[in-house]
């Protein structure tokens, strides 16, 4: 468990760098679950903290460009906004693996940058969840059209809503795979 235990351990040092950041002012509800779970100890409230600091700290949240966005979101507070951030909480609290909450910062980058809608965002951070995290890497780096050894990494992103099976010509003709409309959003989010 010496991963798991370097994690943990920086958790420490990330909650001064977290204390500060643009996206608890953008995001109120990611802000509430901060300043709640800052006080806790158990080992839950440690992981969520490692999984918050991985998501804020991410060098997509970092740019002057998202924390310019950010400084608007916080002016300006929506019910979409609120929203965002209670899928963004409740995605981020579930999390199975550590490196999907850099891949959910930078979804919420894409959002910031209006390459995709609040409602393509609210949708892929559970379909992030739901995804294997290789699966989801080569989704975003795969070149289309997508050969047969796709079927290996496509099939199980069926679940997450983000591929689908189909059927190019005739009746019998060779099953293929493709991206869904959320697909096809998660590439564009992250400039894939």
């Amino acid at each position: 468990y010496p991963i798991l235990e370097g994690v943990l351990e920086s958790v420490q040092a990330g909650i001064e760098l977290i204390s500060h950041s643009e996206v608890l002012a953008a995001v109120p509800v990611v802000g509430i679950a901060f300043k709640a779970a800052k006080g806790f100890q158990d080992l839950r409230t440690r992981v969520f903290m490692a999984k918050l600091a991985k998501f804020v700290t991410d060098p997509s949240v970092q740019s002057e460009e998202a924390k310019s966005a950010m400084a608007q979101m916080a002016g300006n507070q929506t019910e979409d906004a609120r929203k965002i951030g209670e899928a963004l909480f409740l995605v981020l609290e579930r999390l199975t693996d550590m490196e999907k909450p850099a891949l959910l910062a930078n979804v919420f980058v894409g959002y910031l940058n209006r390459r995709i809608s609040a409602e393509e965002l609210r949708r892929l951070a559970p379909a992030i969840d739901a995804g294997y995290t290789d699966d989801l890497k080569r989704l975003i780096t795969a070149t289309e059209p997508f050969d047969d050894n796709s079927s290996s990494w496509m099939r199980p992103l069926v679940v997450a809503g983000l591929t689908e099976q189909g059927v190019p010509g005739p009746i019998g003709g060779k099953l293929v795979w493709r991206l869904t409309r959320l697909g096809q959003s998660l590439r564009k989010a992250v400039g894939a």
